[in-house]
């Protein structure tokens, strides 16, 4: 009896140590399980001080990706690449850039939940082009995400689309 407890005891402390020791735990975000990024206390890790760059509008149900206009491709300025980027500056501001506008704001996030409130202002006021409405008018409708190695997305329409975001350096 001894012995069987004995080896219960072990192999529930190494489970607790295996479990404790990961860096990512699983979530579902709607599209099937996926892994959500922990820190190094493993808790799920900050957005704070993380710069992503739009690759499109993904429609969850079918996985179609549309590019969102202008790229460089289809009209080079000098800061180009900054059109539809998001840096996420503290636990509760960030910046981002449409295709010709730089906007600020404040987000709240529930780790357990998923959700994401998003909160935007334009700091520059210039006429957008090609989808530069379409990425502010997105903003304000987005109310979960998900965040997987160096992918970020962004939910918005109850789920059925995203804005998938890949991690760039400062």
């Amino acid at each position: 009896m001894k012995k069987i407890i004995k080896k219960t005891v072990f192999l529930l402390a190494m489970a607790i140590a295996v479990a404790g020791c990961g860096s990512s735990v699983e979530m579902n975000d709607g599209e099937g399980t996926t892994e959500m990024i922990n820190g190094d206390d493993g808790q799920p890790a900050s957005l704070r001080g993380t710069q992503w760059k739009l690759e499109g509008s993904v429609d969850a149900k079918t996985g179609v990706l549309s590019i969102l206009e202008p790229t460089c491709e289809t009209f080079y300025t000098p800061n180009c690449e900054s059109r539809y980027t998001l840096m996420f500056e503290t636990d509760s501001t960030f910046f981002a850039f449409s295709s010709t506008n730089k906007m600020n704001g404040n987000y709240k996030i529930d780790y357990e939940k998923q959700s994401i409130q998003i909160f935007i202002s334009l700091m520059t006021y210039v006429g957008e082009m090609g989808d530069g409405e379409l990425w502010q008018d997105i903003f304000p409708s987005i109310e979960y995400y998900s965040l997987q190695e160096n992918k970020l997305k962004l939910y918005y329409n109850e789920k059925n689309n995203y804005l998938l975001f890949r991690q760039i350096q400062p």
